[in-house]
C-alpha cells in the first residue's frame, strides 16, 4: 500500500488485509490504533497515477459506527 500512497497515521499498525475487492482498489481488514485497541479500517486506492501524488484514502471505522 505504501506504493501507491498509503499514510498510516502515527501510531497505528494495519495487521491483516480481510478482504480486497476484485479490481484491486478497495481493501478492508483490521489493526491497532494507538491505544492498542483493535479496529477496522478501508483503504480506497486511486487508479495508479503518472506522477507521485497522494494516491489513496485510508479510513478509520470505529466500533460501531460504519
Amino acid at each position: 500500500m505504501k506504493r501507491r500512497g498509503v499514510t498510516v497515521p502515527d501510531g497505528w499498525h494495519l495487521s491483516v488485509a480481510n478482504v480486497i475487492s476484485a479490481d484491486g482498489q478497495t481493501i478492508y481488514g483490521w489493526g491497532f490504533n494507538p491505544n492498542h485497541l483493535i479496529e477496522m479500517y478501508k483503504v480506497v486506492l486511486n487508479a495508479p497515477a503518472t506522477s507521485p501524488a497522494p494516491g489513496a484514502r485510508l479510513t478509520i471505522a470505529r466500533r460501531g459506527v460504519a
